[in-house]
């Protein structure tokens, strides 16, 4: 039986927000890392790569999708896609990645 899209997009929508009260991020920052999950989510680690450097997300496939890795990522990682999604320039970093 194949899983409801819903219900997993459900479940990592609380994993997420888990994630994020764990390490106290704060509100505005949560809402920012919820819209780069959904606006990117499907982006492969390994073109966030090419854009961030070898670094990015270290212990992560390249074949990974970022909504996989998203909730477990490094602060580095992390606020790196928080300063360019703040900025109004991730989606053409990822696009010329």
């Amino acid at each position: 039986m194949k899983p409801n899209s819903n219900w997993l997009v459900y479940v990592s929508k609380r994993m997420l927000d888990t994630a994020m009260l764990e390490l106290d991020i704060d509100p505005l920052e949560q809402k920012l890392i919820r819209e780069i999950a959904e606006k990117h989510g499907a982006t492969l680690i390994g073109t966030l790569r090419k854009v961030y450097g070898a670094n990015f997300a270290c212990g992560f496939r390249e074949n990974e999708p970022l909504s996989a890795v998203l909730r477990t990522l490094d602060e580095r990682s992390l606020r790196d896609l928080l300063y360019y999604h703040k900025g109004g320039t991730l989606e053409m970093r990822i696009a010329n990645g």
